[in-house]
Parts: C-alpha cells; structure tokens; sequence
C-alpha cells in the first residue's frame, strides 16, 4: 500500500513537466500553421463517403483527428509531421447508470434545451425538438475524464461528449465524489489530485493535495513513513509552483493584449516566496518592462523641453511647440513608446543641430519612423495636416471635404508617403465618448434605405480592458441566430456581465475587439443572402472602424446558426475584407456553394455538431460537398479546419473558443495576394482586392448571369454559371492583369471597372502595365501618379487606415 503511495507521488512530480496530459495510443500532429492536435489519427477521402465509392481505390487527401471529443478534419498537405504521443493513462471514473443506450438511435438532432443541470448522480432531463412535438429524455453521465465528459441517453441510443472544463466545477465534483467508496480512502483520494493535474486545474489540485496532507497527517500507514509525506508534500510544492507559473503566463497574455495597468496591480502582489528562480526571473523581467518605460519617457519629455527651450522660433511656432508637447506627454504610453526611437537614436548626435533633433522627436510620433524628417517647419505641420486629415475623414459634406483638401494641398507635408504614415499613427477620426458601461457602446448607423427595418442599423461593441485608441486591436464580428440577440453574443465572447461589470472573458483576456450587429432586422427566419443583409454588417464594419481602432489584418466574421451562414456566404462574396471566418452551425447552400473558388485566400474555421441539423436532414450532409472542396487541396487550396462534435446538436458550443483563438493569432489577413480568381453572381459582390467591378447591372455582358437571391430556384445540387474574376501582379514585370469570364470591354455608360493600386502592387517610378481584358488602363506613358485625394476618399469610404490605395485607374 505505502509503495504505491510512493509511486504515486512520483507521478504527481513526473506530470509536470508533461505538455499536456494525452489519450493512450493518440499522435501527435503538428500543421503548418504551427497549431498542434492530439488525438488518434486518420486519412480519408470524402467527410462523408457513399457507400458505393468507399471501397474504391483513391487518394485520401483530408486527416482527421479524433481525441475523443470532437473530430477535426483538415487538408493532408496542411500536416508537418506526425508522431507517437507518450502520454499517460488518464484518471477517468466510470459511472453506473441504469438503462443507457439501447432504443431508437438519435441520427439527428434539432432544437433542444436542458430542462436543468446535472444532479449529483449524473443526470439532466431534455427536452428534444420532434416531429409530433416535444419529446422528453434523460441524458446520464457515464464517464468523466480530464478532457471530456461521456454523456448517455437513458433508453435512447445518443452518446454526446463535452468538454470537462464546459461543464462547471460545483456541478461536476458532487458527481465525482459520489465515485469514492469513502473519504479515508487513500488511493481515491490521490486519484482525485491526478484528475485535476491532468485537466491542468492545478489550484484545485494543490488545496486537495493540502486538503490531503491534513486529513491523513495521523494516518498509521503514512505517520511512520517519513519518505513518502516529504514526497507528497514536495509534490504539493511543485504544485503550487505550477500554479504561480499559469499566474505568470496570465500576466504574459494580458501584457501582449495591452492591459498594463492591470498586469502592473497583479504585479505588486506577485507571490515571490519559496517560488522558482524561472518564474521569479520572468516576473522581474516583466516589471523591468515598467521600469524601462518610464525611464524612456521620463528622459524623453526631459529632453524635449530642454530642446525646446535651446532654439529659437516666432511666436506661433511655439504654440504649436506647447501643444505638441503636452500631446505627447499624455499619450506617452506602451502602445507609442517606440514611436521614438528615431530620436533616441539621434539625440546624442553632436552633427545635427537641435532643430533637427527636435523634428525627429515630433515626426516620428506623428508619422513613425520610418520616415526620417529633420526640417523642424516640416515636422510642426504634421500635427495641423493630421488634424485635417481627421477632419475630411469624418466630413460627410462634399464641399467641405474639397475645402479640406484645398487646405491639405497648401501643407509642404502634402504627399502621399507622409499622409499614409499620418493615417496609420492617428487615432480613428470619429470620436465616440464613453457609454454608461465601460467599454460596452450601443451604437447605430445610416442604412441606405428609406423604409423599416433599413433605415438604420443597430450594433453592440465591447472594447477589451484599458482600450486606448492610439492602438490598433483584433476583432470578432459576431451575428446571432434566430435564438440569439447581439447582446448574448457579445457575452459568448466577451463574457457575461454582472453589477456593471463583465466577468472573465476569452476576447477580453486575448485583447479583442467584439463586434455585433443586429444584421436581421426583419427576424427572418432563415438567411435571405440579401444585400441588406451584407450592408447591416459592412456598414457597421466600417462605422465602428471609425471609431474605434481595428486591426484591419486582423478582423474576423463569425455567427451561430443562420447567422454562421450569413458570415459564410459574406465572407466567400467579400474575400479581401477578412483575416477569417467561423461559422457555427452554418449551412452552405446558394451563393456559398457557387463561391468555393473566393475562399482560397479566407481562412476557414467551422465548428458543429456531428448530429446537428434541422428537419430530420443533417447539416454534416448538406455541408459536406463544400468541406470536401475546401479540404481537397488539388480542388481548392484553402486554409480550412472542420470541428464536429460527437453526439452533438446545435449549440453554442464554447469549448471550441480556446481553440477558435489559438487559431486566429495565427492567420492575418494577406491584403496583397499576387493573384486571385473569384466569382460573383450579385451585383453587390463587385469588389475583390484591388478590382472594383462597375455596375454589374448596367453591363450587357455579364448582367445575365447574376441572379437575385428572390429570384434561385430550389438548390438541386447544380451550381449556376457565374461571373468569374482573375487578377495577377507581376512585380518583375511592373504588370497587374484583369480578365473577366465571360469578358467585358469598357463602356461610355459609366460601368467600367477600376484598378486601384499601392506601392505593394506596382513601383510608381516606373512605367507600369495594367490591363483590363485586354485594354490597357495605364496612363499615357505608364507612369501611374499616386494622390493624396485618391488616398483620403479611399480611406474615408473603406475606413481602412492601414492600407489606402494611393491610385485609381478607370476607363
């Protein structure tokens, strides 16, 4: 007994320095996109296979991944490498349950809603959606494991799995307890630590492994054998070493997300006794990053006013001197810390002049550094052309956005090269002052029609913690479904709020922005793929990235039920807009389906139910051709992952959100792509990357084909002739082709397309070559001459400040 105490407590020590516990005979499989996937490992052709090709001869192109919760499917050629994963045998508890399985077998699974939670044996009533009605059953727990939890339909074949950390520690421990034969029962009671160590809950397990000691302090077996308390009671430290570790990494994350201020406070109660020298180091480095901040701008501001007190200007020129300063003394922050480097790096230069030290320090917090302007007459117009700038941004009269740019023009600043730099540093031009709650806006913005529901379109934000608009932020589009609100999406991301104040959630942890719109204003009860639905969720895009600083390379669209449908079909119609899109429980059908070419360059996440589906038909089916194209990589080459849930319905599904964010830190958007091919089958999907396509309408060539969503027969499986679209850039060649399928020449009608164009696309000085079906559309001589008016309406109308155009070819 007292040695397999002992060994025990070994094994307590021996988990730590595992990366993660694992299910026996699993592999471990490492992607391209350096995300890794435990769980056993298969090939396949098809998601779902007729029985007639299954035993044919072919190719099996797509991995699949089952770690007993969920499947994950991704391309083969997404694999690194896969290897044997040594892992340990998990402590799992088998439940006893009268009567499970056997019946009917669940195939699909509608509507459902859990009555009540789980009592202390294991079991929840439910209440499924039918036919005939509503039909009640009753799920039972019959296994627990670090991982996921095995649930059982009570005379119905149904064996759903959710994740352990799904289901909430007080509803979950009564059930476990009631596995232990009885409190005093030593080799239970060390089963119960493992459990927790294994399911990294490592709190949990240092106040049972405490709990423990104290219990069993006087026990005759363990009272005479001093080796094995020592061992257990080192093995209770490294515990809380693994503990105080995860408060680190949590402080590491929400540094990374911009939450300084709370990681300084956590930071002056950080636990240094009896703690490792790893961690102790880490946590000092942390607050060095502090120190040195405030030494930086401490030495900065010193600096400055010395230079400022040193040269002599008139006395317009030192107002604006003062009010640069007491700009950049309030914002000096993390966020625009390295905004003077450039001056650092000069500031001891004894061959320039103190004028010229001065107009680095400004410009760079103007502009960055990566332009070098030492003119300080130059540097003292950036703050009044960034004004402006702001100005036309938010102007929505035509005549004064002229006079603004007439003003603009008059400025030595006024060139493209300065004005880009000016819009990335500024921030958003819409000023939106704070609402009742912190950091939650209700917001509405001008729809573009005259009648209700489109007049306007209301939206919900919720800024991270510690928001500063001079940094920009990752964000999540969210749509809701029939059974959703924009509230209760803000809340599956951000958490839900209490008294004022939101609890603990994932997009406030990783800093995100969340965004959701209420982009089913005439609650239909199905997607309509209309374009007002496209405009209540563009608009608001745009709207809020007015107002807020978004990370235009780091937006990603996502909705649950009709609302991942929604983001599906606008993501494939809108390709260049988005770093990704998450569709939970989303169908493909119409537009989607004919669109499987536009998601070549839009990272694809979809997460469901292997049983969910509506009307007795599954969505797995219905969705399945479209995963096989994307996870086919001789058909498409998409950046796709599949998540199916075993036994599993339409739900919210919050287990896959750490996954979901593990994800999107991985995949920015690639706003240049050096080629595309696209379709386009609405008249309102006329605008890919850098082509912009006219009125598709007006334009006898290619108005045939587009078809209205009132107007698609009945989805029988054949895809409609679409309007196909393909661009090139050759950089070699200082080229960019267009070509249409079927072609269409410029007209006098105003339904030409445009080209717009960036320094990432074609060297402006030299002569370019840019064609459209054939028709050159550069100008006499080729030189392309960017502007700055070009520059400022394209960043007024797409609200993109990271990447303006700077050029507009038409015909």
């Amino acid at each position: 007994m007292l040695r397999r105490i002992f060994i025990f407590a070994v094994c307590l020590a021996v988990s730590f320095s595992l990366c993660s516990s694992s299910f026996a005979d699993n592999s471990r499989i490492r992607l391209k996109d350096g995300r890794v996937l435990v769980g056993s490992l298969g090939e396949i052709h098809q998601i779902i296979e007729p029985p007639e090709e299954r035993n044919k001869p072919r190719g099996k192109t797509i991995v699949v991944i089952d770690d007993g919760l969920r499947f994950t499917y991704v391309p083969k050629y997404k694999v690194v490498n896969a290897s044997p994963e040594a892992g340990e045998q998990l402590q799992t508890y088998k439940i006893h349950q009268r009567y499970t399985g056997g019946g009917t077998a669940i195939k699909v699974l509608g509507d459902y809603n859990f009555s009540n939670s789980f009592d202390q044996f294991g079991r929840r009533s439910v209440s499924l959606s039918a036919p005939g009605g509503v039909e009640m059953m009753v799920q039972a727990i019959t296994e627990i494991n670090p991982h996921y939890v095995k649930i059982e339909g009570l005379r119905r074949t149904w064996d759903m799995r959710v994740a352990t950390g799904a289901i909430p520690r007080n509803v979950l421990t009564p059930i476990i307890l009631n596995q232990i034969d009885a409190p005093k029962n030593i080799e239970q009671r060390l089963g119960l630590i493992r459990f927790y160590i294994q399911a990294n809950k490592y709190k949990e397990a240092a106040n049972e492994a405490a709990a423990f000691l104290q219990e069993f302090q006087n026990d005759p077996e363990l009272k005479n054998q001093t080796s094995t308390r020592d061992q257990l009671t080192n093995s209770l430290q490294m515990l809380r070493q693994r503990e105080t570790r995860q408060r680190l990494e949590e402080l590491e994350l929400r540094f990374q997300a911009g939450q300084y201020e709370l990681v300084y406070n956590l930071l002056q109660t950080f636990e240094t006794q009896n703690v490792a020298g790893d961690i102790l180091q880490g946590a000092r480095r942390l607050m060095r990053r502090y120190e040195d901040l405030q030494r930086r701008r401490e030495t900065f501001i010193r600096e400055m006013d010395s230079l400022i007190e040193k040269i002599e200007v008139d006395e317009p020129s030192k107002k604006k001197l003062a009010s640069i300063r007491d700009e950049i003394a309030a914002e000096l922050n993390f966020n625009t810390i390295e905004r003077i480097s450039l001056f650092e790096l000069h500031r001891t230069n004894a061959n320039l002049e103190n004028s010229q030290k001065l107009a680095y320090a400004i410009s760079g917090w103007y502009v960055g550094t990566n332009i070098e302007i030492n003119r300080l007459t130059t540097a003292l117009c950036l703050q009044e052309t960034r004004n402006l700038v702001a100005a036309f941004l938010s102007e929505s009269a035509p005549i004064r956005r002229d006079q603004l740019l007439e003003e603009i023009s008059h400025l030595e600043t006024n060139s493209p090269e300065i004005i880009v730099k000016i819009l990335a540093n500024m921030k958003p031009p819409v000023e939106t002052p704070p609402q009742k709650r912190g950091g939650y806006y209700e917001l509405k913005r001008k729809g573009f029609l005259s009648e209700e529901p489109y007049v306007e379109y209301r939206y919900i934000v919720q800024l991270p913690p510690e928001y500063d608009p001079n940094r920009s932020y990752p964000t999540v589009v969210t749509l809701p479904s029939t059974t959703t609100t924009p509230e209760m999406q803000i809340d599956w991301w951000a958490g839900d709020e209490h008294d004022g104040k939101r609890l603990l959630g994932h997009a406030a942890r990783y800093g995100y922005i969340v965004i959701s719109p209420d982009w089913n204003a005439a609650r239909l009860p199905d997607y309509d793929f209309s374009g007002m639905s496209h405009a209540a969720v563009l608009y608001t895009l745009r709207d809020a990235m007015q107002r807020f600083n978004i990370d235009s390379d780091r937006v990603f669209l996502s909705g649950h039920g009709i609302g991942g449908t929604a983001a599906w079909d606008i993501a494939a119609a809108h390709p260049d807009l988005w770093a990704g899109v998450i569709p939970i429980g989303g169908v493909a059908n119409r537009y989607i389906r004919a669109y499987v070419d536009n998601m070549q360059n839009v990272p694809f996440y979809y997460v469901g139910g292997e049983l969910e589906g509506f009307g007795g038909i599954s969505k797995t089916v219905l969705n399945s051709q479209t995963f096989n194209r994307y996870l086919m990589p001789i058909a498409n080459p998409c950046e796709a992952t599949v998540v199916l849930y075993h036994g599993r319905g339409s739900e919210p599904y919050s287990d896959e959100i750490l996954r979901i964010f593990d994800w999107m830190k991985r995949h920015p958007r690639n706003f240049t792509p050096r080629e595309f091919a696209v379709r386009t089958l609405r008249h309102w999907d006329d605008f890919f990357w850098w082509v912009e396509l006219g009125r598709l309408s007006n334009n006898s060539e290619l108005s045939p084909l587009l078809i209205d969503p009132v107007l698609w027969s009945r989805d029988d499986g054949k895809l409609p002739k679409a309007i196909q679209v393909e661009s090139k850039i050759s950089l070699n060649a200082n080229s960019i082709r267009v070509k249409t399928i079927p072609s269409s020449r410029p007209s006098r009608d105003g339904d030409n397309f445009v080209v717009f164009l960036t320094p990432d696309m074609i060297n402006f000085n030299q002569k370019a070559d840019i064609t459209v079906n054939n028709v050159q559309y550069a100008p006499t001589g080729g030189y392309v001459q960017p502007s700055v008016e070009v520059i400022l309406e394209d960043t007024r109308t797409r609200a993109d400040r990271q990447h303006p155009f700077w050029a507009r070819l038409t015909r």
